[in-house]
């Protein structure tokens, strides 16, 4: 998956949820919504860093989104 540059979030050494929550938000429908459980690390870890800006930056609305 590293290799195919399908993936943009992946970051160093990422975990495999990475890629399920970029394709989930690639294929969100516009002012739709996307739950997912996911593992505490990626609140502080360095793999995903690069996922948290892209979900801050592309589909947070202010008032709706923490991390």
């Amino acid at each position: 998956l590293s290799n195919s540059n399908k993936y943009e979030c992946l970051y160093k050494k990422w975990d495999i949820y990475i890629p399920f929550i970029e394709h989930s938000l690639k294929i969100l429908k516009d002012d739709g919504f996307f739950g997912m459980i996911i593992p505490y690390p990626f609140i502080d870890q360095e793999y995903a860093k690069i996922m948290r800006k892209t979900i801050l930056n592309r589909y947070c609305k202010k008032s709706k989104c923490s991390l």
